[in-house]
């Protein structure tokens, strides 16, 4: 048995293997497969299979052709540093990352292109850390162990979403994260208004175009609110939107006096008087645009009463009201579309 596994590997025979699959025209990755079943697994590697089973396949059965004249082959390490890059590019940040450690050349073309992810997401619970990375991967991380993602030069993303557990500290995610990014839009949810802070501030203000905040305990447990709004991130976003464990009263509205677009729910007991009081604290914002008010419930009778416009007949669900501003040529265009819910629109017009 020895002996004849011992012919059976000898080149001559391996390479009369080789041309009985060339010649049946199987592709050739399943020719080599089966080629490791009658000759065993690590007797030839797949480069000198395929660079014999080609030669074969094109009509060269030639067994004593001597491979040391032969041009020696290209690698990727031998193309053009432009065609590298070229390459490259078309690789996800993680990919780029992994690449990286292949040698100094191929680092310093991976490190020239910047490492920006279209979405990360962070969630900090009571196991531990975990994040997915462009909707593709979700990562665990019982220790925290964020720094080589974060390490990666160039790191960067446009959208970043960060979750903390109420019944957990986030102050290791805080101290983890790097010290600025600039992503176009950042969603967080935390208990506390310092740890909301903490978690904006991570985004430069220049670059941030939406701020999505979601309260995880009610606005008297997360207590000075108000700060939240005082960052320049808040005042210089494009568009706020503020949800909450509670939903949120009319008064709430105040805070939002320097945001040009936001949007935010009133409870299911806002009344004629408080969609009166949501009209008169708009009225009085200096940069205000455009914002969205939902309501869990039916509320186009309360609106017309409120504002008195004609409760419509039949099916009918949108109602628009024009409010112009106390000593000003500025009007406020509102609209509820009723369903189930209430969605109110407001729009600052002249």
């Amino acid at each position: 048995m020895e002996q004849s596994t011992s012919i059976k590997t000898e080149e001559p025979c391996l390479k009369t293997h080789i041309l009985f699959e060339a010649l049946e025209k199987k592709p050739i990755f399943a020719s080599y497969q089966s080629f490791c079943k009658k000759v065993g697994q690590d007797t030839m590697s797949y480069p000198d299979f395929e660079f014999w089973w080609y030669r074969f396949y094109h009509g060269q059965p030639v067994f004593d052709h001597d491979r040391s004249m032969d041009p020696v082959p290209k690698t990727l390490m031998d193309l053009p540093v432009l065609l590298m890059r070229k390459v490259t590019e078309n690789f996800d940040p993680m990919e780029r990352s992994v690449l990286r450690r292949v040698n100094r050349a191929m680092k310093d073309v991976v490190d020239s292109h910047p490492a920006v992810f279209e979405k990360i997401e962070i969630k900090s619970r009571l196991g531990g850390l975990s994040y997915r990375l462009n909707n593709k991967r979700t990562v665990y991380s019982r220790n925290g162990k964020l720094e080589k993602l974060f390490k990666i030069p160039g790191f960067n993303v446009n959208h970043l979403r960060l979750y903390n557990d109420p019944y957990r500290s986030e102050d290791d995610l805080i101290d983890l994260l790097p010290g600025s990014l600039t992503p176009k839009s950042i969603d967080i949810s935390a208990c506390t208004a310092y740890k909301i802070i903490k978690l904006l501030l991570i985004a430069k203000p220049k670059h941030l175009e939406s701020i999505h905040i979601d309260l995880l305990e009610s606005p008297q447990v997360v207590g000075p609110f108000s700060r939240i709004f005082e960052a320049q991130q808040m005042k210089q976003a494009k568009f706020v939107e503020v949800e909450s464990f509670e939903r949120l009263d009319v008064e709430f509205l105040k805070n939002f006096q320097q945001v040009r677009n936001f949007k935010m729910e009133l409870p299911r007991y806002t009344s004629e008087r408080d969609l009166r009081r949501a009209r008169d604290i708009i009225s009085t914002f200096k940069g205000f645009e455009k914002c969205e008010l939902q309501i869990f419930d039916n509320k186009i009778r309360e609106f017309c009463e409120a504002f008195g416009e004609v409760i419509p007949d039949g099916p009918s669900t949108t109602v628009y009201h024009r409010y112009q501003i106390p000593e000003s040529n500025e009007y406020l265009e509102f609209s509820i579309e009723c369903d189930s819910y209430s969605i109110i629109t407001v729009i600052k017009s002249r």
